[in-house]
């Protein structure tokens, strides 16, 4: 039984089965009075058109899903338009259509029967309506929180890709949470009450002087404004500064959303039945998340490099992920509840030996029984030969039994005549497939060391603590071991992105993990793909990193890998090189009709210009780019 529950195998489940019942529950409680909630508008005549929009949400989300996995799954999903994949517009496009629709729908309905006589007549079904649609926009906001979970695993989405769309749709729901109360507020203020207008009116709508907040119900707007400000510290600490050079700040400030979520629950009911499947699908995914990380793993080293960085491996791991996945780790003697992420910086096949060449496989065993080949001879017409070459024949050499415990069942036929050259070519791709199928099959069987490169932040930060928790457990007369959790792996490439014929990573600073991860890979995989690393760094000894030298010292960097290292730091700092020149530089090797994989990280301004040189070089090569791009967001 597997020690690990693949979110893939249950995003059918979550489907199929939660899916409705989240909706039925959702029906049910609306008929449980007294409500739960302050406002609830299901007690009233708002009964049918909230239902009535809950069906259309339901619905749109079924369509929304179908749509998403689809375009996910079509090679031009990745080419980017003004910025954005064609995924992305599909998304915009259908939040902005049932936005658009419940707006339209609730306006029709609250407007009925109200006499306008001036504009202020208009405020209260406005505010009412921007609530509804702030329900609508939380729930949205919810539904990408799962790493990798159901919702991930059912349309293909990669994390890095869902994150974008919760921070994008958290600060919509900001947003209009502010319109509603500023509408709130104005109205109130300019209608007031028996204490009169303006602020009198706003403080009467909020604290209900006279009465005082006696009742569950008296505290309906003072909830909704707590929970207003509640959301806009999240968001605030969610900028990209806090995120990336105080992240104890802002992972704690984060964990308050729970709380701003509880009180928009309080305020208005139709918050909980709209965002219900998110919080279903939410808790249930991080379940599964907490039994996928349960298992312990031991630090196996951890060295503050010259070249200022701060390597961490982590023995004994055998979970499967592709290069360019990033983890989460909790090391408990620091913290149980800090969890850290990390660019994966190894191959998926470290440490295993890579399959021989198969035609240097078969050419060996031809030679061994003493045959010489003349390179003249063909093979007859029709002549076949299985790849499983237990009795390879050719023509007037007999039968040569060749040592293969890995097999493929595949059937050749050449129909023409054909040298030995030829059979070679025609079974290169033939080779690749195995020789990685090989790779995969031995990884899930083998134990191999987890590589991290972190930057350090300092000597009070949580990478300060970690080093010198190391330093310490090291200086005992018995070193004890660190332990560490892993929630992961996260993230994805674009499909067969490790298949191209030219992978090319340009990374800047602390941007290499990825890169490194992957031309490893290529380097292991060893399926003729060529690989062009562009580091620019501001440590003049980044080079001497020691994940760096081993890929250059690989067996198989000679005449597969090229590095370029700019250090723009020092007392000699060198100029940078434009993405437009670096990838004009390699563009003898690209084909057309020809595939090249273009991994970037590093800040917004280097992912942009590698973007737009990358797909300029494909339209011009006519060759089909594979773009990843991954910023210092995360």
């Amino acid at each position: 039984m597997s020690s690990r529950i693949p979110a893939v195998k249950t995003a059918l489940v979550a489907a199929v089965i939660l899916f409705p019942m989240t909706l039925i529950a959702s029906l049910m409680l609306q008929t449980v009075e007294p409500c739960f909630a302050m406002a609830c508008p299901e007690e009233g005549p708002d009964r049918n058109p909230l239902q009535v929009g809950l069906y259309v949400y339901y619905a749109w989300l079924l369509v929304l899903a179908v749509l998403v996995h689809v375009v996910h799954k079509n090679r031009w999903s990745y080419r980017r338009f003004l910025g954005l994949s064609w995924t992305s517009w599909v998304v915009l496009f259908m939040v902005l259509g049932q936005q658009a629709f419940q707006f339209g729908h609730w306006f029709t309905y609250l407007m009925k029967g109200v006499k306008v006589l001036k504009w202020t007549d208009y405020l209260r079904p406005l505010y009412r309506v921007l609530g509804f649609n702030i329900a609508i926009q939380l729930s949205l906001t919810l539904f990408p929180q799962s790493r990798d979970g159901f919702l991930s695993s059912a349309l293909g989405i990669d994390y890095d890709g869902s994150i974008r769309f919760h921070r994008w749709s958290g600060f919509a729901t900001v947003d209009l949470a502010l319109a509603h109360t500023l509408v709130y507020l104005v109205r109130n203020g300019i209608a007031g009450g028996k204490y009169g207008k303006g602020a009198a009116g706003i403080r009467e709508s909020l604290f209900h002087p006279g009465k005082g907040l006696l009742t569950y119900w008296d505290w309906t707007s003072l909830v909704g404004l707590f929970s207003l400000i509640a959301f806009v510290w999240v968001m605030v600490s969610a900028f990209e500064y806090f995120r990336r050079n105080q992240y104890n700040f802002f992972w704690f400030s984060h964990m308050l959303s729970f709380a701003a979520i509880l009180l928009a629950f309080m305020h208005a009911s139709p918050m909980f039945y709209f965002s219900f499947p998110a919080i279903v699908l939410y808790i249930i995914d991080a379940l599964v998340r907490v039994f996928n990380r349960r298992k312990e793993y031991v630090v196996k080293s951890i060295t503050m490099e010259p070249s200022g960085y701060l390597r961490l491996d982590i023995a004994g791991t055998k979970f499967k992920f592709v290069p360019g996945q990033w983890i989460l780790i909790n090391i408990p003697s620091l913290s149980r509840v800090m969890w850290h992420p990390f660019s994966i910086a190894s191959s998926p096949y470290g440490g295993i030996n890579p399959p021989k060449r198969l035609v240097q496989q078969i050419t060996d065993g031809i030679l061994e029984h003493g045959d010489t080949l003349d390179r003249s001879q063909t093979l007859g017409r029709n002549d076949t030969f299985r790849s499983d070459y237990s009795s390879f024949k050719y023509p007037d050499h007999g039968a040569h039994t060749l040592n293969r415990s890995n097999t493929m069942n595949t059937t050749m036929t050449y129909n023409t005549m054909g040298s030995m050259n030829t059979m070679k070519r025609e079974m290169k791709e033939h080779e690749k497939v195995e020789r990685v199928h090989t790779l995969k099959r031995t990884a899930k069987k083998t134990k191999r060391d987890l590589t991290l490169i972190i930057k350090p932040q300092g000597a009070k930060s949580w990478t300060g603590s970690l080093l010198k928790a190391w330093n310490k457990k090291q200086d005992l007369e018995r070193p004890k071991n660190l332990k560490v959790y892993i929630d992961g792996p996260h993230g994805h490439v674009p499909p067969n992105f490790m298949k191209s014929d030219h992978l090319v990573a340009i990374v800047g600073g602390s941007g290499i993990p990825g890169a490194l991860s992957m031309a490893m890979c290529a380097l292991d995989q060893d399926i003729g793909q060529s690989v062009d690393l562009l580091w620019t760094a501001r440590e003049s000894n980044a080079p001497t990193l020691s994940a760096f030298q081993e890929l250059q010292s690989h067996p198989n960097a000679p005449g597969m890998l090229t590095t370029t290292t700019v250090i723009t730091g020092g007392p000699h700092p060198a100029s940078r090189i434009p993405p437009v020149d670096f990838l004009a530089s390699l563009e003898h090797k690209f084909k057309p009709n020809g595939t090249i994989s273009v991994y970037v990280c590093g800040p917004q301004s280097l992912n942009n210009d590698v973007q737009a040189a990358a797909l300029a070089l494909g339209k011009k090569r006519g060759v089909e780019v594979r773009l990843r791009i991954e910023g210092y967001h995360r």
